[in-house]
């Protein structure tokens, strides 16, 4: 009697390791199971007889875990409307996990004359890890596959979705931003044609130095030598000198340009110059000291005094 108790003892404390070592193992498992992500991604819409549709799954598994190809559906021709045609797989190892990226292409074979959706094959991907091996259940993705074939669409085939309102954009700054550069753009037009007197609204008599920038630039621009080019610049600068004063002027004359413009006053010395150099260049032909770019300016300075 005391040796068949022994024996059920053993018996029963072999049964409790062992069902121990079973809940530790079933617990292990369960919690190795709930520390993996998965994601899957598929193009719903737009399919019909042929085409391919990419599934994209991604999968974080513990470190160390690799992808079982075995437990992908098999490759090839079945029975269904969808097939698996190609996988493609590759993984990669983070500091905390390991990433598994899955392209699953699925094709198109036969299909209904009406528009409806088919269902993919429920996935259950296998990693394993030495002897452990944890799985990741994703649930069958759906695509809508629309025939070649002529059919009559009714109710019963397509449900249409409601309209979908567009959604609330602030556009406030965008309106103040519009305004502020079309402003900027007015703004520099006006300066612009202002500059080169493109809306001609200065008459000669009345802004004689003005006109008088504006044949200076046309000067410039020609091809003539550069005596020519002085020679008629030259020109051009008394020719307004003696509009603004209202006779024809000489180097001896020049006061009367200054008592019926006093606003001239501060460029004294630079006009009693320009007519000595005119002279010199009109009667001697002496250019040595004279410089076009300075009677462009020149004409500039007296165009800002001109009211």
């Amino acid at each position: 009697m005391s040796i068949f108790n022994h024996r059920c003892m053993a018996v029963l404390l072999a049964m409790f390791l062992l069902m121990s070592a079973s809940s530790s193992a079933l617990a292990e498992q369960n919690q190795v199971t709930q520390a993996i992500s998965v994601k899957s991604e598929i193009r719903e819409v737009g399919y019909s007889v042929g085409d391919i549709a990419r599934q994209t799954i991604v999968v974080d598994t513990p470190p160390g875990y690799r992808f079982d190809q075995a437990s992908l559906p098999s490759i090839g021709k079945s029975s269904d409307s969808v097939e698996l045609r190609d996988a493609q797989w590759q993984f990669h190892d983070l500091q905390d996990m390991t990433r598994h990226t899955l392209v699953l292409e699925w094709q198109v074979f036969q299909v209904l004359q009406e528009i409806r959706a088919y269902p993919l094959k429920p996935l259950e991907l296998l990693f394993r890890l030495d002897h452990n091996v944890i799985a990741a259940r994703l649930e069958p993705e759906q695509v809508i596959i629309s025939s070649l074939l002529p059919s009559r669409l009714s109710t019963k085939n397509v449900q249409l979705l409601p309209d979908v309102k567009p959604l609330a954009r602030p556009t406030q700054n965008l309106e103040w931003g519009l305004f502020v550069t079309v402003l900027i753009l007015i703004l520099s037009i006006v300066y612009f044609a202002w500059y080169f007197d493109w809306l001609n609204l200065s008459t000669r008599s009345s802004r004689p130095f003005r006109m008088a920038c504006r044949q200076m630039r046309a000067i410039r621009k020609t091809r003539h030598s550069h005596t020519e080019q002085l020679w008629a610049s030259m020109q051009t600068l008394r020719r307004a000198s003696d509009s603004s004063a209202g006779t024809a002027l000489s180097k001896e004359r020049l006061h009367l340009l200054f008592d019926r413009n006093p606003w001239l006053l501060p460029l004294r010395t630079e006009i009693e110059k320009l007519y000595a150099d005119s002279e010199r260049l009109f009667f001697a032909g002496a250019t040595e000291a004279i410089d076009l770019k300075y009677l462009y300016k020149l004409g500039k300075k007296l165009r800002a005094l001109e009211p």
